[in-house]
């Protein structure tokens, strides 16, 4: 992305280069006379997660992508080697900022090399929708993701949610294709609901989403209206 917006990485020879994550870590200096002027830019970002460490995004979501063990360590040092040229070519550092890490550290880039202001994803989507004079006004709220689990509490949309569902004293359902155990994530949702009711592959899962979805949504209408005649 940088690149495309005229920064150029230089090695310890003064060579570009080669512009693949394995190769990040033989970045020593960084150009930017040929960038581009941009206009304001701000980042919406539904995690917290900062570029490095135990919590960035080497660790956290390069797994989900397929990386094994070496490959976390490669992208963790040429992440590191990059925010070391940012700090020292362009005199910032937001390695250690909350959301840097989102997407891969795209979030990193845009504030280092766009000078993006990065904000709640939620907050901005909830804002725009009016989704918190919404919730007030409802009798049940619902929402959901792919997966449940301890990251839902990074900052994702269905903890957003729960959230304002809590201030105004709303019930609150989440649907999920799975729902990990967890005491935070019990804790924040009153009930929630696994879409998936049958041993099938990811494919098919992801195939066949919505009849799941129907099939799940049914269980839980039937589950609710049960509860109000007892």
């Amino acid at each position: 992305m940088a690149a495309a917006l005229g920064y150029e990485f230089l090695t310890s020879d003064g060579e570009e280069l080669e512009l693949h994550p394995d190769k990040f870590i033989a970045i020593t200096r960084i150009q930017a006379d040929s960038a581009i002027e941009l206009p304001e830019i701000i980042a919406a970002c539904d995690v917290q997660n900062p570029l490095l460490g135990a919590r960035g995004t080497a660790h956290v979501f390069s797994p989900q992508k397929g990386a094994g063990e070496m490959d976390i360590v490669v992208l963790e040092a040429g992440l590191s080697a990059l925010a070391d040229a940012v700090t020292t070519d362009l005199g910032c550092d937001f390695r250690d900022t909350p959301g840097a890490g989102a997407a891969g550290g795209i979030a990193f880039g845009l504030m280092s090399f766009c000078g993006a202001k990065v904000c709640s994803g939620f907050d901005l989507v909830a804002e725009t929708l009016r989704l918190e004079e919404r919730i007030a006004t409802s009798d049940l709220v619902i929402t959901g993701e792919g997966r449940i689990d301890g990251q839902t509490l990074e900052g994702k949309g269905p903890a957003g949610v729960a959230a304002l569902a809590r201030k105004h004293g709303k019930p609150v359902l989440a649907f999920a294709g799975s729902v990990a155990q967890n005491s935070a994530v019990d804790s924040l949702f009153d009930a929630t609901a696994g879409i998936i009711d049958e041993p099938v592959t990811l494919d098919a899962a992801m195939s066949r989403g919505a009849e799941f979805l129907e099939r799940a949504a049914t269980r839980a209408a039937r589950l609710i209206s049960l509860g109000t005649k007892l």
